[in-house]
């Protein structure tokens, strides 16, 4: 199962990073043939959906990683216990939120069929399930970081910036307080 999961984990990266490399090329090639005289007019409807995908999916990789912006000044402050019951707290709020997304996102997407993006003969609903699909996926990660409720050494964390910057030095000016939102060049 865990040879499965890393497979999907691999296969998310490189559609997100295809996806990416897509929308490059795509905008290149738009800018280059406007400047020449030919704009391409789909290109930009294109890109835009196609961000939408890279964004969900990129939210999915970056949470999976605990690459997402946290503060963690007061939350350092607090007792190991009341941060474990903390965390777990705020992953059930996070669970209920994601849901409540999915299901918001379903219904977007199936209003939406009908709909097509600009020009082309895409329906709109293709842009619209990204936020189900990316917020299905959310979820994921966050089943993996449960902890027994006995332990109050949870081997999760709080999403923050890199492990480099919330570990960082900080200057002078802001001691006491540990900003991990900060990158050390502050």
């Amino acid at each position: 199962m865990r040879d499965f999961i890393q497979r999907a984990i691999a296969l998310e990266e490189l559609i997100t990073q295809t996806i990416m490399g897509f929308i490059v090329l795509l905008v290149f090639i738009a800018a280059f043939t406007r400047y020449i005289g030919y704009p391409i007019n789909w290109s930009v409807d294109i890109a835009q959906a196609l961000f939408v995908w890279a964004i969900y999916l990129g939210a999915n990789q970056a949470w999976r990683s605990s690459k997402h912006i946290g503060i963690e000044v007061l939350f350092n402050r607090f007792p190991q216990k009341a941060r474990f019951y903390l965390q777990l707290f705020l992953y059930f709020l996070i669970a209920l939120f994601l849901v409540s997304i999915i299901a918001s996102g379903i219904h977007i997407s199936i209003v939406n069929v009908g709909r097509i993006i600009g020009d082309l003969p895409v329906s709109y609903s293709f842009v619209t399930i990204a936020v189900p699909v990316g917020s299905f996926l959310m979820p994921l990660p966050l089943a993996s970081r449960q902890a027994p409720i006995s332990s109050f050494n949870p081997p999760f964390r709080i999403p923050s910036l890199s492990s480099a910057w919330s570990q960082a030095p900080r200057p002078s000016l802001f001691w006491p307080f540990r900003f991990s939102f900060l990158p050390a060049t502050l």
